[in-house]
């Protein structure tokens, strides 16, 4: 008897629109040293999640470099605001 494929992704409800995510596979070279202590973190399994979760982090963190700069540059490089500086610190702390 021949079994059925199973669905890998559920089917769109009736009225709602098929949304489509694309994801891109890449490789990265990580030492030895560095990805047992991901895996002791982690684990195997989840070493994609925490990866995007770290570029992720790190694309905010330039994000508010920019911004920082931008702002001390438009101060014709003068020191910035206390509040800027808290605004760049508490977006920093608020990253998800």
């Amino acid at each position: 008897m021949a079994q059925k494929a199973k669905r890998k992704r559920p089917l769109p409800r009736a009225g709602s629109p098929a949304v489509q995510v694309s994801f891109l596979r890449r490789t990265i070279t990580i030492p030895p040293e560095m990805e047992a202590e991901i895996d002791t973190l982690v684990g195997r399994g989840k070493f994609s999640a925490f990866a995007q979760q770290a570029f992720a982090h790190e694309l905010q963190r330039e994000s508010i470099a920019r911004w920082l700069d931008e702002r001390e540059a438009a101060r014709g490089n003068k020191p910035l605001s206390e509040d800027a500086v808290q605004f760049a610190e508490h977006a920093w702390r608020d990253r998800k």
